[in-house]
């Protein structure tokens, strides 16, 4: 994939500018709308496609620039027209620098999007948009777990080569997995596909392939990815690794969800430590969590009903709440945990006779200790 000049990537899609700067480009009849959107800001699984910008950290900070500005008024002009635009893909180099600069950038042929809101003031917008085949114009199917697995087969020779310090060919290999495994995949697909990877094995606390940074916003196919790698590299027995991070917490706890019933009970922590980011917060053990909710079965461990609705995956909801706060310093185990409904989450916290019913629990779940309050560090 080559990376293309701004003003070519704009011109191939309809649209004309002579600013390489800028975020978009218009037609000169108006009739076509073109915007760049950063590859890591988007999320994408394969057929439908969703950016979120009306909440975007930087907001007001590109909010002032000079290319949000022309984007701001190309933009009002689809709302109130169209609302669809075609879109430039950029691929940051590191996407937590500021500014950015891009090594990649290409026309997204097979993207629309439609805008569905807008906001005049700030030039900030919420689209979605669906993949489309060039040749047929037809939907792509969502991606098939043999269509992963592939990736994810490929990804590990890659990273096995790697952690040995031994080379092998990324474009070759590319071309051979499109061919047998992905014949309706394009190079773009692939490569995301591959960073996607890459941010699924940095939530699990594994080294990424050099070459492959880091694409959050993975989309629905998330657990798939998970369960590849865990069957890859072999984790069946591996106890995830406790984080303070909660988007890594939550991948780690989907991880150990998938497999926590074959192992025995986790030890946990008894000394649970803190770590300073903006704010301190503890470090969470996600093994705990995932063996505390399939112990649960479904049901509060608090009040005995079952969960009040399903998740998106199907799995019941219910919060693991620590009998002992770790604020007050109980441990992350097993011991001090239980799967509760929202209601009696909140009632363990807030309500007036949470001490009785904090009693009370312990009473109900056998396996519970009633730690002491502690002083912490």
């Amino acid at each position: 994939m080559k990376k293309w000049r701004v003003v070519d990537a704009f011109r191939h899609l309809g649209a004309e500018t002579r600013d390489r700067y800028a975020w978009s480009a218009q037609s000169p009849d108006g009739q076509i709308t073109v915007l760049t959107l950063w590859e890591d800001e988007i999320e994408d699984d394969g057929t439908v496609v969703r950016v979120d910008y009306l909440d975007h950290p930087k907001l007001a900070v590109w909010a002032s620039q000079r290319g949000n500005k022309t984007r701001r008024n190309h933009l009002e002009q689809v709302w109130h027209d169209s609302r669809t635009f075609q879109v430039v893909m950029l691929r940051a180099q590191d996407p937590t620098a500021i500014p950015r600069k891009a090594v990649m950038r290409w026309p997204d042929e097979t993207l629309t999007m439609n805008l569905l809101e807008f906001d005049p003031v700030t030039g900030a917008f919420r689209a979605e948009g669906a993949r489309a085949a060039i040749s047929r114009k037809e939907p792509h199917a969502g991606w098939s777990l043999t269509e992963l697995d592939a990736c994810v087969r490929a990804y590990r020779q890659l990273w096995l080569a790697w952690q040995e310090g031994a080379s092998v060919n990324k474009s070759l290999l590319r071309r051979n997995v499109l061919r047998e495994s992905l014949p309706k995949r394009g190079e773009a697909a692939y490569e995301r596909r591959m960073q996607n990877i890459s941010a699924v094995i940095e939530e699990l606390g594994l080294p990424f392939v050099g070459g492959y940074p880091p694409l959050k916003n993975v989309g629905r196919v998330k657990d798939s990815i998970i369960t590849l790698i865990n069957l890859h590299w072999a984790r069946a027995q591996v106890w995830e690794k406790p984080t303070a991070n909660e988007v890594d917490l939550k991948t780690r706890i989907a991880s150990a969800a998938q497999r926590i019933a074959k192992l025995s009970p986790p030890s946990g922590n008894k000394l649970v430590s803190r770590v300073t980011v903006s704010s301190q917060t503890f470090v969470r053990d996600p093994n705990v969590i995932a063996w505390v909710n399939e112990s649960a079965a479904g049901l509060c461990e608090a009040c005995g009903d079952a969960a009040p609705f399903n998740r998106p995956d199907g799995l019941p909801y219910l919060e693991v709440h620590h009998v002992r706060p770790l604020s007050e310093g109980g441990p992350d185990t097993v011991d001090n945990s239980i799967a509760a409904c929202p209601n009696c989450h909140r009632r363990l916290h807030h309500a007036e006779d949470k001490k009785e019913f904090r009693k009370a629990v312990i009473a109900r779940v056998s396996r519970l200790h009633d730690y002491p309050k502690r002083i912490l560090d």
